[in-house]
């Protein structure tokens, strides 16, 4: 009889620990099921982030070329300016180059003008 109940107890203390193994199994695969939805989820989250970061990049590239397209225009329109002044300068210059030459030229004839004027003057005088 107590080899009876023995094998009794035995079962029941298998059967209980069979229970207990099969509501932790269960519980065990209830939340490895929520881990993977929670997984999912955060890389559902990630992958959404990411896009909405591309998103943003994307269109702050696009105004940066934009504005560097701007720049250019107006570096180009400066360049132009610049190269109309530049060449106003050279003309400004060349005129006044010719003036000079012209005044020298001018007072060198005078200054001969008088010189021939004293000698034919001081040589009347002589005479």
């Amino acid at each position: 009889m107590s080899e009876h109940c023995f094998d009794k107890f035995l079962e029941e203390k298998f059967a209980s620990i069979e229970d207990k193994f099969s509501a932790i199994k269960e519980e065990n695969n209830r939340m490895r099921e929520e881990i993977k939805a929670h997984v999912k989820s955060f890389r559902d989250e990630i992958k959404a982030c990411a896009e909405r970061l591309q998103k943003s990049v994307d269109e702050t590239l696009a105004e940066m070329r934009e504005r560097d397209k701007q720049r250019h225009a107006e570096n180009l329109a400066v360049n132009a300016r610049i190269e109309e002044n530049v060449k106003a300068i050279v003309n400004m210059i060349d005129t006044t180059k010719k003036w000079m030459i012209g005044y020298i030229l001018g007072t060198g004839l005078s200054i001969i003008g008088l010189i021939i004027t004293a000698i034919v003057s001081i040589t009347s005088l002589v005479q």
